[in-house]
C-alpha cells in the first residue's frame, strides 16, 4: 500500500496522543477509566461480530489461525472489545493502544504458548468518522507510529478490517477484498510471537491465493449481500459467546 497521507481528523488525534505524552501508564489508565465505553461481551455489535468470526473467518477457514484462539476458553484466546458510542478518533486510538498493552502482557504468559496464542479485536460500531475508509486507513496509520513510541513494535501487530476495505490498486468490486471486509471498522491485534509461530505452519501466499480464488467464485455480490445482513438484519444477540 502507498504510504498514507494522514487526514486532518487523524493528524489531530495523533497531535492530541502524542502531546498528551502516548506513554505505556496513560494509555492504561485510558483502559481502566473507559470500561464503561469498552466492554468485552455483550450487546449487538459484539453479537455480530462473533458472528462474522465464526461464520465467515472461521467457517470458511479464511484465517486457518483464527479457529484455535476462538475455541479456547480456559483462558480464552479471542477478546472482542467494542467502543461504544460515537467516539472522538483520539479515544479509538487510545483505546487500541491500551488493549495492544495488555495483550503484550500476556506473552509472557505460559498458559498462552500454545496453537492460536491469543488476540484481540477492538471494534468501534458507532464512530462517525471511521466510517470513511480513507479515515480508517489513516487511524490505523497513526495507531501504528504510536505503537511504536509506547514499545509495542515487535511484539504486537495490528491489522484493519473495514465494510469498505479496498486492497491498494484493486478495484472495489473485487471479491478478494472480503478477506479483510467485517460488519464494523475494527482493528485486529496479534502477537508478533503467535503471527511467526503461524507463518512457520503455512504458506502464507498461498493461503491469500486460495482465498482470492474461493471468494472471487462465491462473487462479490453474495458477499455484500451476506455481509449487509449481518450488520443490518434482525438478530439475536443472545446466540453468541
Amino acid at each position: 500500500r502507498a504510504p498514507i497521507r494522514a487526514s486532518r481528523r487523524a493528524a489531530a488525534a495523533c497531535e492530541r496522543v502524542e502531546g498528551g505524552g502516548a506513554s505505556r501508564d496513560r494509555c492504561a489508565m485510558h483502559a481502566s477509566s473507559s470500561s464503561a465505553a469498552a466492554a468485552s461481551s455483550g450487546g449487538v455489535a459484539y453479537a455480530r461480530t462473533m458472528k462474522w468470526v465464526d461464520e465467515f473467518i472461521v467457517a470458511k477457514d479464511v484465517c486457518p489461525f483464527a479457529r484455535a484462539p476462538r475455541e479456547a476458553v480456559d483462558p480464552r484466546g479471542l477478546d472482542v472489545h467494542v467502543i461504544h458510542g460515537d467516539a472522538s478518533l483520539e479515544s479509538v486510538v487510545e483505546s487500541v493502544v491500551s488493549r495492544a498493552l495488555e495483550l503484550q502482557t500476556s506473552i509472557a504468559d505460559a498458559r498462552f504458548n500454545r496453537r492460536g496464542g491469543k488476540t484481540s479485536l477492538v471494534v468501534a460500531p458507532e464512530c462517525v468518522d471511521l466510517a470513511s475508509f480513507d479515515t480508517f486507513l489513516d487511524v490505523m496509520h497513526v495507531c501504528e507510529g504510536v505503537f511504536a513510541d509506547v514499545g509495542l513494535e515487535g511484539d504486537v501487530q495490528v491489522v484493519g478490517f473495514h465494510p469498505e476495505y479496498k486492497f491498494y490498486g484493486e478495484e472495489a468490486t473485487d471479491a478478494a477484498a472480503f478477506t479483510n471486509r467485517s460488519p464494523y471498522p475494527m482493528f485486529h491485534l496479534l502477537r508478533e510471537c503467535d503471527v511467526a509461530r503461524a507463518s512457520g505452519e503455512s504458506d502464507i501466499r498461498e493461503l491469500l491465493d486460495r482465498n482470492a480464488s474461493m471468494l472471487r467464485e462465491i462473487g462479490s455480490s453474495r458477499l455484500t449481500e451476506d455481509l449487509e445482513r449481518l450488520r443490518w438484519g434482525d438478530f439475536d444477540d443472545a446466540s453468541a459467546n
